[in-house]
């Protein structure tokens, strides 16, 4: 059987260049032992820990160990879902890929909350689509400010002692064999901030400015007192004309010698 090699872009450890050779050259046992020992590393990439399972799904498979073959292929669908196997895997195996795949129903996820409260954040890291082995290791990194030393704890949950107005940036890594990052949230050049909560300020009432217009007002006063003085006046006139009137009509013209 002639197996995969390595991505082009890979930096491979020795360990996983090894099992690949052994695995070329038919040497199944050596292969497997090479490709343990590259699992139980801490220099692997993302690639190269794809390619581990792939191989090894291959080696096991030689080997008659379809249960473990299907394990790692069910890996490789957690971690590279549109991964294309090579021709010459069994078709077996890649129905086995195939049902993982769609199972699984897209890559491994990580997916971050934080809450706060008087004094403290609480971290709650989530792992999505993770089949047990995938995911060795949780990372949260953090630092207070922007100019805080960066510190980290291991674990999917995590309290951090902050004021409730510092600024809080981190960063979530879950580690995967060898190594390997297979999820994250944020990284160390760019972070995930949570701001802190803005204390209230008592607003200050400024003075409104009016315009000096008393004396329009007491033009407006007056006037309308003008107006009322004015009709008063001219009811008065019109009634003692009227007055006038009726007693010129009724007693007729005075007659003089």
């Amino acid at each position: 059987m002639c197996l995969i090699g390595l991505p082009s872009s890979a930096r491979a450890s020795e360990s996983l260049r090894a099992g690949i050779d052994a695995a070329n050259e038919a040497e199944f046992e050596r292969a497997l032992s090479a490709l343990d020992r590259a699992e139980q590393g801490e220099e692997l990439a993302r690639d190269e820990l794809a390619t581990l399972y792939e191989q090894r799904a291959l080696v096991r498979f030689a080997l008659g160990d379809a249960r473990g073959a299907e394990h790692d292929l069910t890996l490789l669908a957690a971690l590279e879902p549109n991964r294309v196997l090579d021709g010459r895997a069994p078709p077996r195996l890649r129905a086995v890929f195939e049902r993982a795949r769609a199972s699984l129903g897209g890559r491994v996820e990580l997916v971050v909350d934080v809450s706060r409260s008087e004094g403290a954040a609480r971290v709650r890291a989530t792992l999505l689509r993770a089949p047990v082995g995938l995911v060795r290791d949780v990372t949260i990194a953090y630092r207070l400010g922007a100019a805080g030393a960066w510190q980290s704890a291991h674990g999917e949950e995590l309290v951090i002692e902050a004021p409730a107005a510092a600024e809080i940036s981190l960063f979530v890594v879950a580690h995967g064999a060898g190594g390997a990052i297979v999820a994250s949230d944020g990284t160390r050049a760019s972070p995930r901030r949570v701001a802190g909560a803005v204390s209230p300020e008592i607003a200050r009432a400024e003075p409104t400015s009016h315009s000096d217009d008393t004396w329009l007002h007491w033009g407006i006063g007056l006037g309308a007192g003008g107006a009322v003085v004015l009709a008063v006046a001219l009811g008065i006139g019109i009634a003692a004309s009227q007055s006038g009137s009726d007693q010129t009509a009724f007693t007729g013209p005075t007659l003089r010698p």
